[in-house]
């Protein structure tokens, strides 16, 4: 803390062009703000009349900040303003980036009644923007910083400062004021006041870039970019007021700050009103394909008939119905299980070739079938004697009570799980023998070839081969 005349400094609040801001108290304890001329401005006699003049400039109105006291101390101008216990308005979009549409009509609405109050005294502020609004705890909204002010009815002398550049800030300055015009009215603010607004609903200024004198030019030349493409969320009647307040003749603008706030006010109520016919038009609608896909339960069914449906395909491909019973199956499953373990070979009309020793545990089936024979092989030691016997219907499971007894048919048909080969080679002669033939001398014989002889005295079951119809046997 350090005394300055009558007051004691406590901390630094801000700095601005032409000087800076401090928070101070008086005898009485009171918090004050005390705004001093810069240091490098001390010597130049056009900055200190300037500063000198700026808390004359400021008239009395509830929304701007009072003056309460001024004057020089040590060969320093200064002046004493009401504290603002708040933030200014540059705080919050630093922090929030964006505001919504209607606090910031709110806000606007007083900063434009403290303008047209301003304007109506001749007075023009010339550095409208966020930095320069101060938003209390409360709510309450002050306008500040009268420090480049022109009172458009005694100051006739050019807009330019001492050093030659161009008065105001660069980002919020409306194009007449960077062409350096003499003759600005109320629309300057105005002007800055809608890029204010474009900022607070975008989150962005309209023209940005590296240099202040490339941004005054964009102001000049380029066109606004279009509010409703940065934000799609802004209302469109809310954007149009926007754009219009942009616009580079000053005559196309509103004609006065609160003008300006009216259209956005109105605005805001018929895009209140649209939200509202809207709700209702969607609450008495019935839904749509399109209103359905952005439901978050219509992706719920959705997958659970996929899950559904690809639960009914799997049961389908499996030959199963939804309650567990089996389809077209008849084996049951302990003749199923010992046809799968059991693999069978059909082949041609030949037994020479099927038969096997008895003691690597081969037991065969031969039929009656003159060009078809059936085999059985199993890996397991089988204790007949015989290398080869014939495969009975004995020799199947007992079938249940509720079953019709099995034939050797069924089994070969309902075995297709197991591990088949079919292969089915039609007998070359007529006459076909199940027991060993002997083969012709070399050289031919005038004797006709020996009766077939007749197959075994036990009954044997005809087989074919899996879904075809079983061979005719050759007549004798």
């Amino acid at each position: 803390m350090q005394n300055f005349c009558q007051y004691i400094i406590h901390k630094e609040l801000g700095r601005g062009g032409m000087g800076t801001v401090y928070l101070a108290k008086n005898a009485k304890g009171e918090s004050l703000a005390l705004k001093m001329l810069g240091v490098h401005l001390l010597r130049d006699d056009a900055s200190r009349a300037r500063f000198k003049r700026e808390p004359k400039l400021a008239p009395v109105h509830p929304n701007i900040v009072r003056v309460l006291d001024s004057g020089e101390c040590n060969g320093t101008p200064f002046f004493v303003m009401e504290w603002v216990d708040g933030e200014s308005l540059d705080t919050v979009l630093r922090r929030q980036k964006m505001l919504p549409s209607a606090e910031l009509i709110g806000l606007l609405h007083d900063v434009a009644s403290a303008l047209d109050h301003v304007h109506g005294r001749g007075i023009i502020h010339r550095d409208i923007k966020p930095s320069n609004i101060l938003i209390r705890k409360d709510g309450h909204i002050f306008l500040t910083d009268f420090g480049v002010a022109k009172n458009t009815g005694s100051d006739s002398r050019t807009y330019m400062s001492v050093t030659g550049a161009r008065i105001g800030t660069a980002h919020y300055m409306s194009p007449e004021q960077a062409m350096g015009k003499r003759d600005l009215t109320a629309a300057c603010d105005n002007y800055a006041l809608g890029v204010m607004a474009f900022h607070a609903l975008s989150g962005r200024v309209p023209f940005d870039a590296d240099s202040d004198v490339v941004v005054a030019r964009m102001h000049m030349q380029d066109p606004p970019p279009d509010l409703r493409k940065i934000s799609p969320h802004v209302p469109p009647a809310i954007a149009d007021v926007v754009m219009r307040a942009l616009k580079k003749d000053p005559e196309k603008r509103y004609a006065s700050a609160g003008a300006f706030v009216s259209a956005l006010e109105r605005a805001q109520e018929r895009a209140q009103e649209r939200a509202q016919e809207r709700a209702q038009e969607r609450a008495t609608e019935k839904p749509t394909f399109r209103a359905l896909l952005g439901q978050p339960w219509f992706w719920g069914v959705l997958a659970a008939a996929v899950v559904l449906l690809s639960l009914g395909l799997v049961l389908a491909m499996n030959g199963r119905d939804p309650t567990g019973t089996s389809g077209n199956r008849t084996a049951t499953p302990t003749l199923l299980t010992t046809a799968a373990k059991t693999p069978f070979t059909i082949a041609g009309p030949n037994p020479t070739t099927v038969a096997k020793s008895s003691s690597e545990g081969t037991a065969k089936a031969t039929t009656a079938a003159p060009s078809l024979s059936v085999t059985a092989t199993s890996t397991q030691p089988q204790p007949q004697a015989n290398a080869t016997s014939t495969l009975a219907p004995t020799a199947l499971p007992e079938p249940t009570a509720t079953r019709p007894r099995p034939t050797l048919a069924s089994v070969v048909k309902t075995a297709t799980v197991g591990p088949i080969v079919s292969v089915y080679t039609p007998a070359p002669t007529p006459a076909a023998t199940s027991g060993p033939s002997e083969q012709p001398k070399s050289g031919g014989s005038d004797n006709p070839p020996p009766a077939p002889t007749s197959p075994p005295a036990q009954p044997s079951v005809p087989t074919a081969a899996p879904n075809s119809e079983p061979p005719t046997p050759a007549p004798p």
